[in-house]
């Protein structure tokens, strides 16, 4: 889907992807012309990643498979407006055009997905996605629900 856009002309962007842990993404990357765009990590500590969300102007989650979306609600309670496949668990945590999109799990799809949110990135409200996530999410509120769910 980088590619793709990098193909097309879309930018000027660049894109940080953490988490290959064999380097079959990297090597992959270095055969495109995306390899300019793309920087490629290793999976990081928790504790190194805050410092690429806040650099980060959106995050792009292109799972097969996710049952809850645990890197997506870093990402949002970061305010980043996310792009996620259509995977099960992110359907459940993105509200389209308000702090993110969905899309299907194929390269045009995501292609399609990314080039709307970089048109229309001015739309998404970083503060406002990052307040609304906290809330939602607090220790709290989650316990609360958990202790619900467990209670016969």
């Amino acid at each position: 889907a980088v590619q793709r856009l990098h193909g097309e002309g879309a930018g000027p962007f660049r894109w940080v992807v953490i988490g290959d842990q064999q380097g079959t993404f990297a090597r992959a990357v270095q055969k495109t012309e995306a390899a300019a765009i793309v920087k490629v990590l290793p999976a990081l500590p928790h504790a190194e990643l805050a410092p690429y969300y806040r650099q980060a102007h959106a995050l792009l989650h292109p799972s097969r498979y996710e049952a809850f979306g645990m890197v997506i609600l870093e990402g949002l309670s970061y305010g980043l407006p996310v792009v996620a496949t259509r995977s099960g668990g992110p359907e459940d945590l993105i509200q389209p055009d308000q702090n993110g999109l969905l899309a299907d799990p194929d390269p045009a799809a995501l292609a399609a997905a990314m080039r709307t949110l970089m048109e229309g990135y001015a739309r998404f409200d970083p503060p406002a996605i990052a307040r609304h996530t906290h809330q939602m999410y607090h220790p709290d509120r989650v316990m609360a629900m958990v202790e619900r769910w467990l209670t016969p």
